[in-house]
């Protein structure tokens, strides 16, 4: 099993309903427990190779602790560019689930190469070939030397995602349905097979948005396991995807009005949150000045919280310093949240009518992939 794990959704039947839905997670969710007794430079580097999908996030999540023990300090050239690698990470992870299945006949696999060496060659630049996320030494060159970069990666998402020059959806429901309706590219082809599938509601339950949970709420959590294991608080459960990061958007409003937060809601809310991440890079990456960086560490006994948007959902992040050594840290991903027993997926599931087995299966696809494009998953049916 990958670090990533995977997660079991078994689906009982009977007399052609379903019956129960039990979601099981096989996923290492304490594997942060190895980082005790490491130093924070081992700590560094295990992070960077145990986590693949959304590698910055983590390791941004990790300098940010440190950041806040006072163990170093980051500088606000820092913090720019990793937020602009954030960004680029999410839009990137984003572009790969679309791509991977959106496609339904769009040959888009050149595209979607550029963009991903656009993405690569906009990090090697900001950081002048250096390790981003060293705790020693690193280059930083002025955000105005990507600028060429980010105008065509602006165009190419552009492309990719709408067929157009600029990436702009439409504020008005009734706009963007004209413009799916009739053009060609691969959000509106996506749009049409679930038009044709009778999709475009399918999954519509109520967004319970871990947004609107205090965070010290959680920190207090963070050291309980089976919080990590399976969060809730209150007997509530919540979800952090692109949906509930994207709730006060216009159109968002206007298509949960008419489709809930069914498929067509949380498709177009994914497209929002690239559109959001690539606004985020044009408003910093100029701000970025050239720096040479070489951290002074200190000693701390000290414990940190905290959080970084990545492309799944909210990140947390916890850890207890003992001088230079990792006495505790806790990771709560939000495959946690959005996988848990009784959480956002369940809800979608449960009571769920469908016409056969193929086609349960293939909508209890569709709305894994619609909460969390990215894991690991095998969907077990049996009848009673």
């Amino acid at each position: 099993m990958s670090i990533e794990g995977k997660i079991s959704i078994e689906l009982t039947i009977q007399n052609q309903a379903l019956y129960k839905v039990k979601i099981d997670s096989q996923r290492p969710v304490f594997i942060s427990n190895f980082f005790a007794e490491k130093s924070i430079a081992e700590t560094g580097k295990i992070i960077n190779s145990l986590y693949y999908l959304c590698n910055n996030a983590h390791r941004f999540a990790y300098l940010k602790l440190l950041d806040k023990t006072g163990f170093l300090q980051l500088s606000q050239n820092e913090t720019l560019a990793f937020e602009v690698l954030l960004s680029l990470e999410t839009i990137k992870e984003h572009v790969f689930t679309i791509t991977g299945k959106w496609q339904h006949g769009l040959e888009v696999n050149a595209q979607l190469a550029s963009i991903l060496k656009i993405i690569n060659d906009i990090k090697q630049v900001l950081f002048a070939g250096t390790d981003a996320f060293s705790i020693e030494q690193k280059n930083i060159v002025a955000g105005k030397s990507i600028a060429e970069e980010i105008t065509k990666f602006d165009m190419q998402l552009a492309m990719l995602l709408l067929n157009k020059e600029v990436l702009e959806l439409p504020e008005s429901l009734s706009k963007l349905i004209r413009q799916l309706e009739y053009e060609e590219s691969l959000v509106a082809n996506f749009y049409k097979y679930l038009k044709a599938n009778n999709y475009l509601s399918l999954c519509n339950v109520k967004c319970q948005s871990v947004f609107q949970v205090v965070k010290d709420a959680i920190e207090k959590k963070m050291t309980n396991r089976e919080f990590i294991r399976c969060p809730s608080l209150n007997n509530n459960t919540y979800e952090t995807t692109p949906l509930s990061r994207q709730l006060d958007q216009t159109l968002i409003k206007q298509l949960m009005k008419k489709y809930g937060t069914g498929l067509l809601t949380r498709s177009i809310a994914q497209v929002l949150d690239i559109e959001h991440h690539l606004n985020l890079i044009k408003k910093t990456y100029l701000r970025i000045q050239s720096e040479k960086i070489k951290h002074k560490k200190n000693e701390v006994n000290k414990t940190a919280f905290t959080s970084v948007e990545a492309a799944r959902g909210r990140l947390f992040h916890r850890l207890k310093l003992d001088a230079k050594t990792i006495a505790e840290y806790q990771v709560l991903a939000p495959t946690e949240w959005n996988f848990h027993p009784q959480g956002v997926l369940f809800k979608m599931l449960n009571g769920l009518e469908y016409k056969d087995e193929e086609s349960l299966k293939k909508e209890t696809e569709l709305m894994v992939n619609a909460v969390d494009p990215c894991v690991g998953y095998e969907i077990k049916i049996q009848r009673i």
